[in-house]
């Protein structure tokens, strides 16, 4: 998907678990398959340094800077609360990490009080806006399916109409011969998923 490709990818690293509630950012979610979901979130405050080593040494460094800054590792010696997900970059080639806590919504850039270390860095972050274009599925595989059994798949344009589909099922040479000269007695499809042909 383009999206992915152009914009920075992050993974989410798994910290801790807490009896609390956490503060997450909000989000929209735009789409869902399974266990995965794309999101798109607005402009957040974010505490952010940048290690340098394998990734591994990478975040836990990170962490820990960050973590000194919110545990009052500050100016004002202030306490702040801890938010969910900590990010992280993917891993990468030059071995150059962003170890990222997001801020309570409750603070702003100037309330925030200026960390002691001076590898922690205060900024607005604006998450990659996803372009609607990217989602759209130009193409859909069919399972094709004979008295219940997965045969092959079938691609077709997303929508086409199921006659269509059919006709060109039984004009391939790959399901011609599995269907032969056996009576098709009828078919299930279920749209953009799955043709059944009971034979």
């Amino acid at each position: 998907m383009p999206l992915l490709k152009e914009k920075i990818i992050f993974s989410l690293l798994v910290i801790f678990n807490a009896v609390m509630a956490i503060e997450t950012p909000e989000y929209r979610l735009i789409s869902s398959e399974g266990k995965f979901e794309l999101r798109e979130y607005d402009s957040f405050l974010i505490a952010k340094t940048t290690v340098e080593n394998d990734y591994k040494e990478a975040t836990v460094t990170g962490f820990r800077r960050i973590a000194n800054y919110i545990f009052g590792g500050n100016k004002s010696q202030l306490s702040i609360n801890m938010t969910a997900p900590v990010i992280a970059n993917v891993p990468n080639k030059e071995g150059i990490y962003n170890i990222i806590f997001v801020m309570p919504k409750e603070h702003t850039l100037s309330s925030l009080p200026q960390p002691n270390n001076d590898q922690v860095k205060i900024e607005n972050y604006n998450w990659p806006k996803i372009d609607p274009r990217y989602l759209i599925e130009e193409n859909v595989n069919i399972v094709i399916q004979i008295n219940g059994k997965k045969k092959g798949i079938f691609k077709v344009k997303k929508d086409t109409a199921e006659e269509a589909i059919i006709n060109e099922v039984l004009k391939s040479k790959n399901f011609d011969k599995l269907i032969k000269d056996n009576k098709i007695k009828k078919h299930f499809y279920v749209k953009n998923r799955l043709i059944n042909f009971l034979i």
